[in-house]
């Protein structure tokens, strides 16, 4: 799996800028020992920067749409580059009457074949706003367009890429990721989990990922005595839940961008928890 594959969509909460802390991390770990499964891939930037050094690979999403776009992208990039190059999948600028109608007509549409429902969530996510994957109570994708001028919609070699590093890759789901973790069978995984923020305003693509939710997954990571990286708001709740567990808590400043237009950006602080040795369970 190595190559110079990268995120191939725009994804809200993306971990691209972690990219060096996470390699530093894992210095000294020997990747070729485990499996690197992630249970809520988004954007992919941890998978395609860094699951190349574990000897298999394996993924999942709650979302639908994202796991269709990856198995279209694994299996048939060839029909998805076609698909997205076929004049339909213009963007200029949002003011623009053509390209507002055009993104509306793209967003109110429910294509059928698992490529043209790849090159739909394609799309949207490169020209929505800052790449939120957000839908409404009737599971509709309702984010409004983006601010850009001009974006590449098809990337042909960045999906080609993004192709080969998914060859070997079991791509799993739409799965919820704690049922994931608990369903694993042995210790020879190593977990990188990135769950929707703490507290945010949007929490979730499929609804509320709210306390219970979190609370849920961090004692499955850490019963499942596998090594693992984890990222979230640095809140009170959050940090309590690795209390005793022997995890490393690293905390560092982060600017989100994801702000209203009337307000600056937000320096925030996240956490990113790890414990890279494997540990007996009851």
């Amino acid at each position: 799996m190595h190559n110079s594959a990268k995120p191939v969509i725009k994804w809200a909460g993306g971990k691209t800028y972690l990219l060096t802390m996470i390699e530093q991390i894992l210095s000294d770990f020997d990747t070729t020992q485990y499996g690197y499964f992630e249970p809520m891939i988004g954007g992919g930037a941890v998978f395609f920067k860094h699951a190349g050094r574990f000897k298999s690979a394996s993924v999942s999403d709650l979302n639908p749409d994202l796991i269709n776009l990856y198995r279209v992208i694994k299996t048939d990039v060839d029909a998805l580059i076609q698909e997205l190059t076929n004049g339909e999948y213009f963007y200029v600028h949002k003011n623009e009457p053509d390209t507002l109608e055009n993104y509306r007509r793209i967003r109110a549409s429910d294509p059928q074949s698992s490529v043209c429902k790849a090159a739909r969530i394609m799309f949207l996510l490169k020209t929505c706003f800052n790449g939120l994957m957000r839908v409404n109570k009737s599971g509709r994708f309702n984010v409004p367009p983006g601010s850009y001028q001009d974006p590449q919609i098809c990337n042909e070699g960045a999906l080609r890429a993004a192709s080969i590093a998914f060859v070997n890759v079991a791509i799993e789901g739409p799965e919820d990721a704690t049922v994931l973790v608990k369903g694993l069978s042995s210790k020879q995984h190593f977990l990188f989990l990135d769950p929707p923020y703490h507290g945010g305003k949007f929490t979730g693509y499929s609804g509320v990922f709210g306390d219970e939710h979190q609370a849920d997954l961090v004692e499955a990571t850490l019963e499942s005595g596998c090594p693992f990286i984890y990222t979230n708001r640095a809140t009170e709740f959050i940090l309590s839940l690795f209390e005793g567990s022997g995890t490393t808590l690293d905390i560092i400043n982060l600017r989100h961008s994801i702000q209203p237009k009337y307000t600056t950006n937000v320096v925030e602080k996240e956490l990113v928890a790890y414990r890279l040795q494997t540990v007996p369970t009851h």
